[in-house]
């Protein structure tokens, strides 16, 4: 299930995850806008995403089941 609002996405043509569920636990993520650099995911529990099997596998049905890419340009 994704659960999502316009907020954003077309005011600032961005739409970003904000929390994920797996059967165990839901993650809370953090981050402002796309730069990976600033992000943070981490189980409401405190759980480490990287070691929970079954949040790999979401993340890595959600990798290959889309069309989307990121491009960097420079503004000037």
């Amino acid at each position: 299930v994704i659960c999502s609002d316009k907020t954003g996405t077309l005011t600032k043509n961005e739409m970003t995850v904000v929390a994920a569920r797996t059967q165990a636990r839901k993650y809370n993520v953090a981050g402002v806008g796309y730069d990976p650099a600033e992000g943070t995911v981490q189980g409401e529990d405190g759980a480490d995403p990287a070691k929970d099997e079954a949040f790999k596998a979401l993340i890595r049905g959600g990798t290959l089941n889309n069309e989307s890419r990121i491009e960097r340009t420079e503004e000037g």
